[in-house]
């Protein structure tokens, strides 16, 4: 099943890469190096990633107008 993954909420880089530390999942941007929380299961880590991305997405919207992000779709298997 694809998963959209929202670009980073503080750079907007499209590198981003999945962290797994014995029973927990993250996603890391490789540009800036800021990490999702922490979650059980990859879908979580997805899901709180991109919801702070859509988050300062809408911050920055309201401030300046900003476009939006490219969202970037990936595989995820566990």
């Amino acid at each position: 099943m694809a998963i959209a993954l929202e670009p980073c909420p503080f750079c907007h880089s499209n590198h981003l890469h999945f962290a797994h530390s014995g029973l927990d999942y993250c996603v890391v941007c490789q540009s800036c190096k800021s990490k999702g929380p922490h979650q059980g299961e990859l879908e979580s880590a997805i899901g709180q990633w991109n919801q702070a991305s859509r988050a300062a997405f809408m911050h920055e919207e309201n401030q300046e107008g900003a476009s939006q992000p490219q969202t970037r779709y990936c595989s995820a298997r566990g």
